[in-house]
């Protein structure tokens, strides 16, 4: 009399082992990755948010003719309302002492510079 074996569909403990291991390893190596590029573009779009912010008061001192603007006047004139910074930054409006210029400014990530962004 011959037993027949029947072979067992499934994996064994050492495959999903293994494959838990390189999920681990893929997501050790992606995730730092990941949120580099999130950060970055945060503060890419609180750059860019301060960028209509200012030109926002700059269209407001042109169309009014005046010689001094708000924060609530510049976003008068941004498309969607006031912005908001992704990192829950708040953003201000000030003259700069010796331009005159309105120079826009979040708490969290800093101002414009003149050659590009700048972080604070």
């Amino acid at each position: 009399m011959k037993k027949e074996m029947k072979k067992k569909a499934g994996f064994t403990l050492v495959e999903i082992m293994i494959v838990v291991a390189i999920i681990g390893l893929l997501a050790a190596i992606g995730i730092p990755s990941f949120q580099k590029a999130r950060a970055n573009s945060r503060v890419k779009a609180c750059m860019n948010n301060l960028r209509m912010i200012e030109s926002g008061a700059e269209q407001d001192l042109m169309l009014n003719n005046k010689s001094a603007t708000t924060l609530s006047a510049a976003v008068d004139f941004i498309k969607g309302g006031t912005p908001e910074c992704g990192a829950g930054g708040t953003y201000s409006l000030a003259a700069d002492a010796t331009t005159g210029e309105y120079i826009a400014n979040c708490d969290t990530h800093g101002t414009i510079a003149s050659e590009g962004s700048t972080v604070n």
